[in-house]
């Protein structure tokens, strides 16, 4: 199967692990027989051009690559964001440039998949000029935050109506698009690399005595750290034997240091900064449970990634823990209150987990071969109703 992927966002020299899952999946996709080819419209503002701070020329330019099994346009371009109009023209036409580019080198696709409505514009275009369908995933959280603009909100709506099917990376996510835009979706997650999150006992160093939790998320309001950092200092500011370790940067990370001072817990709450995959896989095998103390999740890799190195999750009901922690034997999912985490941070710290259970399930089913499978179905389903 040909597959091309649209994303709305990939990683940048600047954000290296942004939308790191789109490529992770194009990977995943290609590594199981499939031809895949990534599109990647990277634009710059004329802001930014004049000040120096990017290389991109006014001219588009488009460059080919390999990578990992799958081949990649490039599109570099100066964007006018504020003009509407002048937009959508200018992605219609590198839409008609890059296609053929890539046509000449790759022949035709048999489906497009779109990940987030933004990038839509090229996703109709594709499919209007050469009759190819395409399917959509949607994983932005300014759904659920309501920070979607009605001319925002109509835009996507064209773009789902358009879609040959919708998809979406939890169930509570699917109900959530049903509401705004009256528009059904199909659960299907995000994959995780379960080969690489496993602990074996070369990714183990001599483990501290006690007991570590630990939470992997950006430093930023929609992850409630101050929540966490309260309930963690009301469950065991007595008990020394348990640590809370933070990987992550964000805008609220000298104000989170801050609050660590002042509740006297230096020695016991760790802000360890942002760390490379290798890194934090060897930090997640070194630890005893993972919590996730979110307002908002679409899904939630990080989750995953803990379950895939046999950790017991504690996770807030915010959107995209519901679809993954569904079983005891896998941890606590609770309200969004503190009190809440602090009784699942007691409950979790006295009872022994079984790790080859909590393996098992995240192999089962957010695995490479478990997503790839299912989105295989999806696609053969649309390209035999396009014929």
């Amino acid at each position: 199967m040909h597959i091309l992927v649209l994303p709305s966002w990939f990683p940048t020299k600047e954000n290296p692990i942004s939308g790191i899952f789109f490529i992770e999946q194009a990977e995943a996709l290609a590594k199981y027989g499939n031809k895949v080819s990534i599109l990647e419209f990277e634009s710059r503002s004329i802001k930014s051009v004049f000040h120096g701070l990017t290389a991109i020329p006014f001219l588009p330019k488009f460059q080919f690559s390999l990578k990992n099994g799958v081949n990649y346009l490039n599109i570099q371009y100066v964007s006018f964001p504020r003009i509407r109009y002048f937009k959508n023209m200018q992605i219609d036409i590198l839409s008609d440039i890059s296609i053929m580019k890539y046509k000449s080198r790759f022949g035709i696709p048999d489906i497009v998949h779109l990940h987030s409505f933004a990038m839509g514009e090229a996703a109709i275009r594709i499919k209007k000029r050469y009759h190819i369908p395409f399917v959509v995933t949607e994983h932005l959280t300014s759904f659920a935050r309501d920070l979607i603009t009605r001319k925002e909100l109509r835009f996507a709506q064209n773009v789902f109506k358009a879609a040959a099917y919708r998809i979406a990376v939890s169930n509570e996510f699917c109900r959530l698009l049903y509401e705004k835009t009256g528009l059904k979706f199909s659960y299907i997650p995000n994959l995780v690399n379960t080969f690489f999150f496993e602990c074996n006992s070369s990714d183990i160093r001599k483990k501290q005595e006690g007991f570590v939790f630990i939470n992997v998320a950006s430093l930023d309001s929609k992850k409630n750290h101050k929540m966490l950092l309260q309930a963690f200092y009301a469950a065991f500011k007595d008990d020394l034997k348990v640590k809370l370790c933070i990987v992550g940067r964000g805008p609220l990370e000298h104000e989170l240091q801050q609050m660590i001072d002042n509740l006297g817990m230096q020695e016991r709450i760790f802000l360890l900064g942002q760390k490379s995959r290798n890194e934090v896989k060897s930090l997640l095998c070194e630890s005893d449970a993972f919590v996730l103390s979110s307002k908002i999740e679409t899904f939630c890799v990080a989750i995953i990634e803990a379950l895939s190195c046999g950790l017991p999750v504690i996770a807030t009901k915010s959107g995209g823990p519901e679809s993954i922690i569904t079983d005891r034997r896998l941890g606590e999912l609770v309200e969004c209150e503190e009190s809440a985490l602090i009784e699942a941070m007691r409950n979790v710290y006295s009872i022994r987990y079984d790790k080859k259970f909590i393996r098992d399930y995240a192999v089962s089913n957010f695995s490479e071969g478990t997503v790839v499978k299912k989105l295989s179905l999806v696609y053969a389903k649309v390209i035999a109703n396009t014929k």
